[in-house]
C-alpha cells in the first residue's frame, strides 16, 4: 500500500514471504501519507529481511484486537533485519502508530526488536508481548528516535542475544505505565529494561523474574530512569539482580523491592537517588542516600507474581497483612489507581509499590494462547459401518464362498486373507478383528477395493509381519481403509495406497523402502469424481525404517495428516522420515499438517533429515525435531526439514 486509506477487518494474513521488507503486509505513504486501519486480524507465520509480519512506513496506523504471531525478520542489520513481527519506520516525517488489544507472540529478528522495532511514533495499550526473541537487542521492543507510549502492556518471557530481555531503549525517552515486565531473558545485559539514552519515565510497573546473563536483571541503565509506585521482585544477574549502572541514573519513589539473587545493585558508576517512601529488603552494592522515608533492609512482605484481579487484565505481586508498604506511598505523587486499574488509596494513605493491598483480591484467568484452528483429521465422509469380521487363525487361506457374509477357509477358520476377500465383496466398511499373535505374511495379501477397518489387539500383541522385502498390501482408489492397533513389520512398502487410508495406535518398524506409500496419479488417471486422497497418522511409532529412496517412513504425493506422532532412526536419501511431493500432475497441492509430533535421530542422505516436502503446502505446530542429519556433504539441505 503507498498514500491511500486501507481497513482490514477480520483477515488471515499467514505463510507469506518477501525478499526485503513486510513479510505479511506493506505500508508505506512516503510522498502521499495513508492511513491504515486493521482489526481483529492474524498475521502469522510470515517471513521477510525486516518487518517479518508488518511493515509500516509513513503512514498513520490503528491496530485493534491484532494477533501478530510467529513471524520472522532474517537477514543481515545492514538489510534491515529488525522487527519480527512489527517495523515502524521513517523516512519523511511523523507518524503514529496505535496499538490496542493487541497480541505479539513468538515473533523473531535476526537483528533487534523480537516483536516491534519503531523509530517514530508508537502508542501501546492493553496489549501483550510474550516469546518474541532478538539476536541482539530488545527481545520484544527496540525503540529509537521517537519516545513510545506504552500503558496496560504485559511483557513476559521474551529474549535478547545482547541486551535489553523485554525492551532497549536507543536514544530516545520512553513512558511506561500500569504494566507487567516478567520472566524475560538478555544473555549480556538489561534482563527487563536496557536503557542505552534518554530518560524513561515509568509508574505501576513490576518487574519480577527478569534475567541477565551479565549485569542488570531487571534494570540496565546508561541512560536515566525515574520511577514511582514500582515492584521488584527476584531479578537476578550476575551483576546486580535489580539494577547496574554504566553511567546512568536511577531515581526510585514509593517503590518495593526485594529476594534479588545477589547483590541489588552493581554501580561503578553512575547514581542512585531515593524519592523517598520506598521499602526496599537489602540495597547491597547500592549506593544511595536514604530519606526519612525510607525503609530500607525490611521484608516487604509481597507474594509471588499473580492475577490479583482488578479491571485490567495483569500481573502483580500482592501486599500481605502487615506488610511495610501498606501506607506508605507518597500521596504527593499517588496515581489514581494501581497497575490493576483499582483505585488508589484503598486505605488512609497510598501502599507502596505497584498494587494497593487488597484483602479481598479474586483470581482471573490469564489470557489464554490464541486458539489454533480445529484440527480436521479427513476430509472425506464416514462410510456406513459393516458386519464385524473375526479373524480365529493366525495362518494363510483364502476364503471358500466370497460374499456370503461369512469368513471361512476351506478349514473353516477366518484368517486376515479370507477376511479382506469377504469384505471386498461386500457393502459398507467392515471391521476385520485380527486377535492377538504374530501373523506371518509370506505373499502379498488381497488388494483392498471396498472399505475396511482392519484392528488389532494392541501395539506389540497384534503383529503384522512381511517375510519377504516386497510389498504386504495395496488398497484402491476411492476406498476409505483404517489400520488400528497393530504392529507393521518387515516390508519393502508395508502398505501402497491409492484411497483414503488411516493409520492410527500403530508401531511401524524395520520396513526396508517407503513403509507407507501414497502414490495418486502416477502414470494413470484418477477419477474424476474422487477428492485428493488422503493419508491420516495419529498416535503412531515409526521407527528404524531404511529405505534407499526417498521418505522411508512415509512417501505422499496427496494430502498428508501427522498428529501425536514419533519417528526415530529412519533413513532415505531424500527425506530421512518423510517425503511428500504435491501430487505430479494432480490439480490440488497436497496439504501436509504435522501436529504433537516427534522426530529424532533421521537421516537423509541428500534432503530433509526429516521431512522432504516439494510442491506442498506444509504447517507444522507443537513439534520436535531433534538430532536429524542430512549427510551428503555440499549437496545435503535441511538437517530438519
Amino acid at each position: 500500500m503507498n498514500g491511500h486509506r486501507l481497513t482490514m477487518d477480520g483477515v488471515l494474513v499467514e505463510g507469506n514471504w518477501a525478499g526485503q521488507v513486510g513479510g505479511g503486509i506493506y505500508s508505506a505513504g512516503y510522498t502521499f501519507p495513508g492511513v491504515l486501519i486493521v482489526r481483529d486480524t492474524v498475521i502469522r507465520d510470515n517471513l521477510s529481511s525486516g518487518g517479518g509480519g508488518f511493515y509500516i512506513a509513513d503512514t498513520d496506523a490503528f491496530l485493534d484486537n491484532v494477533d501478530i504471531v510467529h513471524n520472522a525478520a532474517f537477514g543481515t542489520p545492514a538489510h534491515n533485519s529488525y522487527g519480527g513481527g512489527l517495523t515502524v519506520k521513517s523516512s519523511s516525517g511523523s507518524f503514529t502508530v496505535s496499538i490496542q488489544n493487541s497480541l505479539f507472540a513468538d515473533n523473531y529478528s535476526e537483528a533487534s526488536g523480537g516483536a516491534i522495532f519503531s523509530s517514530n511514533t508508537l502508542i501501546v495499550n492493553r496489549s501483550e508481548f510474550r516469546n518474541n526473541r532478538a539476536a541482539q537487542l530488545g527481545g520484544a521492543l527496540f525503540t529509537q528516535s521517537v519516545p513510545p507510549q506504552l500503558n496496560q502492556v504485559v511483557f513476559y518471557g521474551n529474549w535478547a542475544g545482547y541486551h535489553g530481555g523485554a525492551i532497549f531503549q536507543n536514544f530516545v525517552d520512553l513512558d511506561l505505565a500500569n504494566s507487567a515486565i516478567f520472566d524475560n531473558e538478555a544473555s549480556q545485559n538489561g534482563g527487563g529494561l536496557y536503557s542505552r539514552s534518554g530518560q524513561a519515565n515509568l509508574e505501576n510497573v513490576t518487574f519480577d523474574g527478569n534475567l541477565a546473563g551479565g549485569a542488570g536483571g531487571a534494570l540496565f541503565l546508561r541512560g536515566s530512569l525515574v520511577g514511582h509506585y514500582l515492584t521488584f521482585l527476584e531479578n537476578e544477574a550476575a551483576a546486580g539482580g535489580l539494577v547496574a549502572f554504566d553511567g546512568g541514573s536511577l531515581t526510585l519513589g514509593s517503590s518495593v523491592a526485594g529476594r534479588h539473587t545477589g547483590a541489588s545493585c552493581s554501580q561503578p558508576s553512575g547514581n542512585f537517588t531515593s524519592a523517598g517512601f520506598n521499602v526496599f529488603t537489602a540495597i547491597a552494592g547500592c549506593t544511595v542516600a536514604a530519606a526519612a522515608s525510607d525503609q530500607f533492609n525490611v521484608d516487604p512482605l509481597i507474594g509471588p507474581l499473580a492475577d490479583n484481579g482488578g479491571p485490567e487484565i495483569t500481573l502483580t505481586n500482592a501486599l500481605s497483612a502487615g506488610s511495610p508498604a501498606v501506607n506508605a506511598g507518597d500521596a504527593a505523587t499517588c496515581p489514581a489507581t494501581d497497575q490493576r486499574g483499582v483505585a488508589r488509596p484503598a486505605g488512609a494513605a497510598c501502599d507502596a509499590g505497584a498494587m494497593e493491598y487488597d484483602a479481598s483480591v479474586s483470581a482471573r484467568f490469564w489470557r489464554p494462547e490464541p486458539a489454533l484452528p480445529p484440527f480436521v483429521y479427513a476430509s472425506y465422509p464416514t462410510p456406513a459401518p459393516g458386519i464385524i469380521l473375526t479373524v480365529d487363525s493366525l495362518a494363510s487361506g483364502a476364503d471358500t464362498a466370497i460374499g456370503d457374509g461369512i469368513c471361512a477357509t476351506s478349514g473353516g477358520e477366518c484368517t486376515l486373507q479370507a477376511a479382506i476377500e469377504e469384505s471386498n465383496a461386500l457393502v459398507g466398511q467392515e471391521t476385520v478383528q485380527l486377535p492377538a499373535g504374530t501373523i506371518d505374511i509370506s505373499s502379498r495379501l488381497p488388494d483392498i477395493t471396498d472399505h475396511l477397518i482392519i484392528a488389532g489387539a494392541g501395539v506389540g500383541q497384534t503383529i503384522l509381519n512381511r517375510l519377504s522385502s516386497s510389498q504386504a498390501v495395496y488398497t484402491d482408489y476411492s476406498t476409505i481403509v483404517v489400520f488400528r492397533d497393530l504392529t507393521l513389520q518387515g516390508a519393502s512398502r508395508f502398505i501402497s495406497s491409492k484411497g483414503h487410508l488411516t493409520i492410527e495406535d500403530c508401531l511401524v518398524q524395520n520396513n526396508s523402502d517407503s513403509a507407507i506409500f501414497a502414490f495418486y496419479n502416477y502414470g494413470e488417471t484418477m477419477p474424476v469424481a474422487d477428492p485428493l486422497p488422503e493419508v491420516v497418522v495419529r498416535n503412531c511409532t515409526f521407527q528404524n525404517n531404511v529405505g534407499a529412496f526417498n521418505g522411508p517412513a512415509i512417501f505422499s504425493s496427496g494430502k498428508l495428516t501427522i498428529d501425536n506422532s514419533l519417528f526415530l532412526n529412519n533413513q532415505g536419501t531424500n527425506g530421512g522420515a518423510i517425503y511428500t511431493t504435491g501430487g505430479a500432475g494432480v490439480t490440488e497441492a497436497g496439504d501436509i499438517i504435522v501436529r504433537n509430533s516427534r522426530f529424532e535421530g533421521n537421516t537423509a542422505q541428500s534432503q530433509g533429515g526429516a521431512i522432504r516436502s516439494r510442491w506442498s503446502r506444509i504447517q507444522i505446530s507443537n513439534t520436535l525435531f531433534l538430532n536429524n542429519q542430512a549427510t551428503g556433504g555440499s549437496q545435503s539441505q535441511g538437517g530438519a526439514v
